[in-house]
């Protein structure tokens, strides 16, 4: 199966058939506009989720995991595999300690955990890189 990123307005987000796909708004927050969402998702999803000062990858990780209790989010990618590392720390069940150049995490939880596995990609050129598996954007 292709994944493809989606960089969506609003609008489009609320009403595109949305399916294998990794999802942007362009115009709003997109862990918000996805949560708004009445239309039933026909497959899994990803969201695109580019951290900042202002959304650090504990915040993504927080959404991410609360998104996946509202619909069947499978994949998260972000910027940089210093980002994944932290997001995909903070996505398991179990209490996490982890330093890098993006954060200093000592033993914190954040619960509720997915319901079920969020596999976290990170940028690398042209593909989007998970541990050893690769994804190359349509």
């Amino acid at each position: 199966m292709e994944w493809s990123h989606r960089r969506l307005t609003l609008t489009e987000i609320l009403s595109a058939n949305l399916s294998h796909c990794f999802v942007e708004c362009t115009d709003a927050d997109t862990v918000v506009a996805l949560s708004a969402r009445t239309l039933p998702i026909d497959g899994p999803i990803g969201v695109w989720l580019t951290p900042s000062a202002k959304y650090s990858a504990q915040l993504i990780a927080r959404d991410v995991a609360t998104l996946s209790h509202l619909l069947r989010l499978t994949e998260v990618a972000v910027t940089t595999l210093a980002h994944a590392d932290i997001v995909e720390a903070l996505l398991q069940e179990n209490e996490v300690t982890i330093a890098n150049e993006v954060a200093t995490i000592t033993k914190a939880f954040n619960r509720p955990s997915p319901p079920h596995k969020v596999r976290v990609w990170y940028r690398d050129g042209e593909v989007l890189r998970s541990g050893e598996e690769l994804l190359r954007l349509h």
